[in-house]
């Protein structure tokens, strides 16, 4: 494991880098927590999604998300509210441009 910045986001791979971004999306998780406490989740729809995912290190590339490898090409994406059954899942095709559609339909119908 290196200890100097190596890649385009000059991202650190050592165990000080690790537990700045494991800290980074601890921060993030807390931030999503709150903001859960502070609305009426009976009447909000919370639709969560990242960007696609990251090497590091696997199949010998370092800091690169433009490989067609499963872990790159996969983005998460969960929603939550009352239009959708809690634990439900489905395992369709879901893109970027699926996102509006679905706010606006999930809006309408709770008017």
């Amino acid at each position: 494991v290196s200890t100097q910045s190596t890649g385009a986001h000059g991202a650190l791979y050592n165990k000080q880098g690790w537990q700045r971004r494991l800290s980074t999306l601890q921060t993030v998780d807390m931030g999503f927590m709150r903001i859960l406490k502070s609305i009426n989740q009976a009447n909000t729809t919370i639709i969560f999604t990242s960007d696609n995912g990251f090497l590091f290190g696997e199949f010998g590339m370092f800091m690169d998300k433009r490989q067609p490898y499963e872990v790159t090409i996969r983005v998460p994406m969960f929603v939550a509210g009352p239009l959708f059954p809690k634990g439900s899942t489905k395992e369709g095709i879901v893109l970027n441009i699926d996102i509006a559609p679905t706010v606006m339909d999930v809006a309408k119908r709770l008017e």
